[in-house]
């Protein structure tokens, strides 16, 4: 296998894929990028079963200050709109649990939660495939000049 890493390790290249990034930052994604689609995918496999269960648990507002914390942290729109929509989700299943509202009214709000965190979770996948776009290369042999040596 042809591997070759530039002196800055900005960019890797295997057989014919280019990584145009830190490598260190790449394996990141990619770890971030199966968390995100295994949350997915439980999301909807809840929603899916119909087990919603209306449980907020008191850490529920430390997920709120962390969305809203990266939320403001994040430059891309689509990813900084994706976790207010999840704090605000989160905040609102609290303040219903802690407001001792009819548990109609809070399974209702667990549904419709698991449907914008779905949303959310798609969008931030979304910008993690256009991100891997922007950094991933396909090459030719030919095209980097190196005669195989």
């Amino acid at each position: 296998m042809n591997q070759r890493i530039n002196r800055q390790g900005q960019s890797l290249r295997l057989g014919e894929i280019t990584v145009e990034s830190n490598w260190v930052l790449t394996l990141e994604m990619v770890v971030l990028f199966v968390i995100v689609g295994a949350m997915l995918i439980w999301k909807i496999r809840i929603l899916a079963s119909g087990i919603v269960t209306g449980h907020v648990s008191a850490l529920a507002i430390v997920n709120v200050i962390y969305y809203f914390l990266f939320a403001f942290a994040i430059r891309g729109k689509f990813v900084k709109a994706a976790l207010i929509m999840m704090g605000m989700e989160n905040a609102y299943r609290l303040a219903l649990q802690y407001a001792h509202a009819p548990l109609s009214l809070r399974h209702r709000a667990d549904v419709g939660g698991y449907v914008v965190d779905q949303i959310a979770l798609t969008i931030i996948l979304i910008a993690m495939v256009y991100w891997f776009k922007s950094v991933v290369r396909r090459t030719s042999p030919s095209s980097t000049g190196d005669p195989g040596l």
